[in-house]
């Protein structure tokens, strides 16, 4: 009888558990939409014809295409709220979207200006370019966020930092040289805080927490007072 109890009380629980992720999730596709709206019809006029050319940008301007880009952007991030919210995340879903993301940052930073080529060591132009395009300094923020949280899991502050100077002048003096772009001090400095923020936020979420991969899925797990003293020891 109270075995059956436990397993009745174990059902609710699971039950209420998945009607709140749903809920969060649900919340997630609504609110993300119109941002989404915004990145898309704010940044599209200006860099869809330089990444597709003008015959696919006219193609992507009805609402049916922009309308499908936008429900299935919202909808990885509903589906990455769920999973956040049942502390169960998907190995095989993280990967393959730190693949497509990695994908789509390239082709953004290194399609955007083809035929264009310059070179700028003068970090005062920012503010040209602030009071000109702040989206677009806003962007080259944004993008490098997610790249510095991926490169937290190397585990070696100085290994990641290296790497990422590396990675942004190379992709700088590439699109010099392929007349990609303009070899931009504002832009490497613009990525470089973005990179910092996405890298500080995880060096201190994992200051409480710390991944466990069990079977297919990440979970978070909170680290004890008796192990983060133990290693602060150390």
């Amino acid at each position: 009888m109270a075995e059956s109890r436990r397993d009745q009380g174990d059902a609710r629980s699971a039950t209420r558990g998945v009607l709140r992720s749903s809920f969060i999730a649900i919340v997630v596709f609504v609110v993300s939409c119109p941002f989404i709206w915004l990145l898309v019809v704010g940044l599209g006029d200006q860099w869809i014809p330089q990444l597709l050319g003008y015959s696919w940008y006219q193609r992507l301007c009805n609402p049916l295409p922009v309308g499908t880009i936008i429900c299935i952007a919202a909808g990885w991030f509903a589906w990455f709220a769920f999973q956040c919210a049942r502390n169960a995340v998907g190995v095989r879903f993280l990967r393959a979207s730190s693949i497509v993301y990695v994908v789509l940052a390239l082709a953004i930073v290194m399609l955007k200006s083809r035929g264009v080529r310059g070179f700028n060591i003068n970090p005062l132009n920012l503010i040209t370019q602030l009071s000109a395009s702040p989206s677009i300094v806003l962007l080259n923020i944004m993008v490098y966020i997610p790249v510095g949280m991926m490169l937290y899991g190397m585990h070696n502050a100085k290994r990641a930092w290296i790497s990422i100077v590396i990675i942004i002048c190379g992709m700088e003096l590439l699109q010099y040289v392929f007349a990609l772009g303009i070899f931009d001090i504002v832009d490497i400095s613009m990525n470089l805080i973005g990179f910092s923020i996405g890298y500080l936020c995880m060096d201190e979420l994992f200051r409480k927490y710390h991944w466990e991969q069990v079977g297919g899925q990440y979970r978070i797990v909170r680290i004890s007072h008796t192990a983060q003293n133990d290693s602060q020891a150390r």
